[in-house]
């Protein structure tokens, strides 16, 4: 569909895309608006909002250590400065903005300000089911189980689908005890993701506990089958 040479017009059409799930095409259609309107300001602090969770992943490892900073983690960062830096004043205390803060205290292993942040930009934002998301992680890493049980609770309140918050919460109840509630947890994110290894982890050992001992041997032949190394399958 033919979109008019018009910073804003392509700024609609990213967000269109992200929505629908293509992030490829969402970064596209920004590199135009800002190709067209090199000051358009919200262009740029979309793209840190687009690009902010890549960088997380690249600097955040399960147990919450923040590993050393790879030559692709440093450049992505690098060009996350600059356009946040071009994403102007009005920006400033915006739901996108509060989310990005929070993004990049996690990015460093500060779970407090990260939590913090993710939780104001929620109290502007409360559709955001990415925030709830990465909040009930930061809180998993300070130990607030229950508030991080809520915030998973929030993210899949608004989207059913969030394999990430299924895990999440099936690891809290897991940790409760609650075998058969994270097992209906985990059980969905295998549903929606069959190839997660950490999903199939999770359903593998609710079931050990809750007495399916032939689904339980299953998802451990998976599990080795797609990580020969992994020590103990279940």
């Amino acid at each position: 569909e033919e979109v008019p040479d018009n910073p804003e017009a392509y700024l609609g059409v990213s967000r269109a895309q992200k929505l629908g799930g293509n992030r490829r095409k969402a970064l596209e259609a920004l590199e135009r608006a800002i190709a067209l309107a090199p000051e358009f300001a919200p262009a740029f602090l979309e793209r840190v909002r687009l690009q902010v969770d890549d960088y997380v992943q690249m600097r955040h490892l399960c147990n919450g250590r923040v590993p050393l900073e790879s030559e692709e983690a440093r450049e992505l960062r690098k060009s996350l400065e600059s356009d946040l830096a071009r994403s102007g004043a009005r920006a400033q205390g915006s739901a996108d903005h509060l989310y990005i803060q929070g993004m990049l205290a996690f990015s460093q292993g500060n779970y407090e300000q990260a939590e913090k942040g993710l939780a104001s930009c929620l109290a502007l934002s409360p559709g955001e089911a990415q925030g709830y998301c990465w909040r009930g992680h930061a809180l998993v890493h300070l130990k607030r189980w229950k508030e991080a049980e809520e915030a998973y609770s929030g993210a899949l309140e608004i989207d059913a689908g969030c394999v990430a918050a299924l895990c999440g919460r099936g690891r809290i109840r897991r940790h409760w005890g609650d075998h058969p509630n994270s097992l209906v947890d985990y059980e969905e994110a295998v549903k929606r993701s069959p190839d997660l290894l950490a999903a199939l982890i999770g359903r593998g050992y609710g079931r050990l506990k809750t007495g399916a001992w032939e689904g339980a041997l299953a998802d451990g032949e998976k599990i080795l089958q797609r990580s020969p190394g992994l020590p103990d399958a279940l």
